[in-house]
């Protein structure tokens, strides 16, 4: 040890401990180290997303030993645009690599643009980034730790044989599938061609053909030629087709019904026809969401509901935090898509506060439009209303959540009430002088009843205004207490004889106020 660590190169001092270890996975050849340190193995693999294997570790791309040198191993194949590493062993990502002497080193017409290599186990991940799809000869010195690479040319097209086809993405019908691709109608042997029709949405796409693995995406993939290729009404941006490679995409910028023709021959995509979607109206939504940290955060699944209350009318009543948030149409999808409907406030940080909304301007857009939410100074107990039909906003506070009970309705259901246990219930009036507090007059029969509000839903479920306690009396005398309780035990009042009252109950305060005046 100490004649190898005398001749050694300083160099490649950390890599001893390291390579006295190694073995090849397939035969067990140990790496064996004499006193100039070159690296000994049985083989030497590629993986990478530039290579035909792309990232499969299990079964990679593998090197050619040269028979008079048993320290040189080549590459003579096709290397698509994307990245590449050199394992010394199949089957473990935790074995030993070569890897690039810094993060993405290229590798393109030009050769590569360092001829070091970095033999380790562990540490950085940097690998190799071929820029320019072609032929290429890889030559790898373990002796001298060296990479050369030699740009032979662009690969001659060579059809792609298969007796299927098909896509998967979020364009598609079948999503991001690891199950079943949305497969094509072959409709030529010679050209080799598949046609899809059908509708696809706002999004990206690849191609399984009868190579591809969809378990876990292990693919490989027919791929587009280069990033970010379209396909809209007026065609496809840039023609070609890459098996395996970098992971790119083609790219539906248009959303609608679509007659593409598949040509696996000539590795070309055509647009036969288009049919776009009908335009939608934002505003026609029949279900609205809040999204923030003035509701519940920016989970879109989280979102808050709005109730709708009438044709164009939709309403929140409850808490909201000292924060912003912002409208959408449904609590699925992502940010940052141009096929999401969000409601946007007419400036960043338009205010809501004790006094209300700072402009009451309603934006629709998508997420791609300027971002501006709306903000909460105060928080409390708010009640606020859309009005879809004329695009405006309003927002009524209410009180401190600790003290007050927001809502837009009331309605008094239950069999002592004139409309009985129906959902419609009898409707209290929200009086002008005072906006927090409803009232109703007429006749009340012997019997319950409880008060529906806002958050009470037209099933039976949700929030009620009920009574502080089972049974609270009402009578000749007025109500013998006069507190309310949002939701919780399904207590109701008790009317205990039947003749005419004044109901009132002030939400701000938490109070209710029964008066009999006769029979």
């Amino acid at each position: 040890m100490k004649n190898i660590i005398k001749h050694a190169s300083h160099a490649f001092l950390p890599l001893l401990a390291t390579l006295a270890m190694v073995a090849c996975h397939d035969d067990k050849d140990i790496v064996v180290i004499n006193e100039n340190l070159p690296l000994k193995v049985a083989h030497l693999y590629m993986v990478g997303d530039a290579t035909p294997a792309g990232w499969s570790i299990d079964n990679p791309t593998e090197l050619t030993r040269d028979a008079n040198d048993q320290f040189v191993f080549t590459y003579h194949g096709k290397l698509n645009t994307g990245e590449l590493k050199f394992p010394l062993s199949k089957g473990d990502w935790g074995a030993t690599f070569i890897y690039a002497p810094a993060a993405e080193t290229e590798i393109n017409d030009k050769g590569v643009a360092q001829s070091a290599i970095d033999v380790r186990k562990g540490g950085n991940d940097n690998k190799w980034k071929v820029t320019q799809a072609g032929i290429y000869t890889l030559t790898l010195n373990l002796r001298e730790f060296k990479i050369n690479a030699t740009y032979e040319g662009a690969e001659p097209l060579v059809p792609i044989n298969s007796n299927t086809l098909g896509f998967i993405g979020d364009a598609t019908p079948a999503g991001w599938t690891t199950e079943a691709a949305t497969m094509f109608t072959k409709t030529s042997d010679s050209p080799l061609q598949f046609t899809y029709e059908g509708h696809l949405k706002v999004g990206e796409f690849k191609l399984a053909y009868d190579g591809t693995v969809l378990k876990d995406f292990a693919g490989p993939y027919i791929q587009a030629p280069e990033p970010d290729v379209t396909i809209n009404g007026d065609g496809v941006s840039a023609q070609g087709m890459n098996v395996g490679g970098a992971d790119n995409k083609w790219k539906v910028t248009q959303a609608g019904t679509y007659k593409l023709l598949f040509d696996l021959t000539n590795h070309s995509l055509s647009v036969l026809s288009f049919a776009p979607d009908p335009a939608s109206n934002p505003w026609n939504t029949s279900t609205l969401f809040m999204i923030g940290d003035a509701a519940t955060g920016w989970n879109i699944g989280d979102a808050l509901p709005f109730k709708k209350v009438a044709e164009h009318t939709f309403v929140y009543a409850g808490e909201l935090k000292a924060g912003v948030f912002k409208l959408m149409t449904n609590n699925t999808g992502a940010f940052g898509t141009e096929d999401k409907d969000w409601f946007y406030a007419p400036a960043n940080e338009t205010t809501i506060s004790t006094t209300g909304v700072a402009a009451n301007g309603i934006v629709a857009g998508n997420g791609k439009s300027d971002d501006n939410k709306w903000k909460v100074t105060q928080a409390g107990n708010y009640v606020l209303t859309i009005d879809m039909d004329t695009h405006k906003i309003s927002a009524e506070y209410v009180g401190e959540t600790s003290s007050s009970i927001a809502t837009a309705e009331a309605r008094l259901v239950g069999d002592a009430t004139p409309t009985g246990w129906d959902i419609a219930g009898t409707a209290m009036t929200k009086e002008t002088t005072n906006a927090l507090q409803f009232s109703w007059q007429g006749k009340l029969k012997e019997g319950e009843f409880k008060v529906a509000i806002t958050s009470t839903n037209n099933d039976f479920s949700g929030e009620w205004l009920q009574a502080p306690a089972a049974n609270t009396l009402v009578g000749t005398t007025g109500i013998t207490n006069g507190g309310v309780v949002k939701g919780g035990d399904d207590k109701k009042w008790k009317v205990t004889t039947a003749g005419t009252y004044k109901i009132t109950i002030n939400f701000s305060a938490r109070v209710i106020n029964i008066t009999y005046l006769g029979a």
